[in-house]
C-alpha cells in the first residue's frame, strides 16, 4: 500500500485510513471529505468519528484495519503495516498509545492515532451500539469517549479495550507528541499518562515508532526526508 493512499476526512483534523494487507489500487478507494455539512466543531468530533468508522466499515467491509488519526500527526505507514502483519484481523483489536488518566484499563489517544481491526467494528455494528446513547454516549473528548471513561461505555461495553501496543524492549510505538518533546519532556513518563517504561532521552523513542502528534507541515516534511531520503551507514 502506498503511504497517504486510502484515507478519508473527517473535518476538524482527524481521518480515518484503510489499511489491508493486500495491495490497493487508488482508483478503488475514492478520495473525498465527509460529513462537510456538519460543523468543523470540536464538541461534534465524538459524533463524527463514529459516523465515520461507520460510513467506512459498511463502505468497505473487507478492508482488515481501520486506522483513526489528525491531520498533524505523521504516520509512517510501512512501520503500522509491520506490526498490524503480526495480529489478526478477524479478533477485535483496540491498538495505539494508551493512556490511564481516566481509567485503571486505560484508552488510546487520539492524537497518536488507533487502530481498529474489521472484527471490532463488526462487533460496533452488530451491537448497534452507534445509536445507542447509554452503551455509548456523546463525550467532549472522541479517544476517552470512544475507549471508555470511569462509566463503561463504547468499546469497553464489548469487552474491547487497550492493547499493549510497545515492542519487545518496552518502547511505545504511536506517540502523542513530537520527537523532540518525547526526547526532553517527562510528559511520557507520568505513571498517570502512560503504561511503559521509563526510557530517557532518545531510547525513549523506538526504532519501530509508527505515529508522533502535534507536528506542523514543514516538520512532517523534515520527518519524511530523514525518514526516507537519508541512507546512513549509522542505521
Amino acid at each position: 500500500m502506498n503511504r497517504c493512499l486510502l484515507s478519508r476526512q473527517l473535518g476538524y483534523g482527524d481521518a480515518i485510513t484503510h489499511i489491508t494487507q493486500n495491495r490497493v489500487h487508488a482508483v478503488s478507494v475514492a478520495y473525498s471529505t465527509i460529513f462537510k455539512r456538519i460543523p468543523d466543531e470540536y464538541d461534534l468530533l465524538f459524533s463524527k468519528t463514529l459516523l465515520a468508522l461507520r460510513f467506512t466499515h459498511r463502505m468497505y467491509p473487507e478492508f482488515e484495519w481501520y486506522y483513526k488519526a489528525d491531520d498533524d500527526t505523521y504516520v509512517i505507514v510501512e512501520q503500522l503495516r509491520q506490526h498490524l502483519s503480526t495480529l489478526d484481523p478477524s479478533l477485535p483489536h483496540y491498538i495505539g498509545y494508551r493512556l490511564n488518566k481516566h481509567i485503571p484499563r486505560g484508552y488510546n489517544s487520539g492524537g497518536a492515532g488507533y487502530v481498529l481491526s474489521r472484527a471490532a467494528l463488526e462487533a460496533f455494528e452488530q451491537t448497534d451500539l452507534y445509536g445507542d446513547r447509554e452503551r455509548c454516549p456523546p463525550c467532549q473528548y472522541e479517544d476517552v469517549g470512544l475507549g471508555s471513561n470511569k462509566q463503561i461505555r463504547c468499546l469497553a461495553n464489548l469487552t474491547i479495550f487497550p492493547e499493549d501496543a510497545r515492542n519487545t524492549k518496552g518502547q511505545h510505538l504511536f506517540y502523542p507528541s513530537r520527537p523532540d518533546q518525547i526526547v526532553r519532556w517527562k510528559v511520557l513518563h507520568h505513571h498517570r499518562l502512560k503504561y511503559g517504561s521509563n526510557f530517557q532521552g532518545a531510547d525513549t523513542i523506538s526504532p519501530e515508532t509508527i505515529s508522533f502528534h502535534h507536528l506542523s507541515p514543514q516538520e512532517m516534511l523534515d520527518l519524511e526526508l530523514f525518514t526516507y531520503y537519508i541512507d546512513s551507514p549509522a542505521r
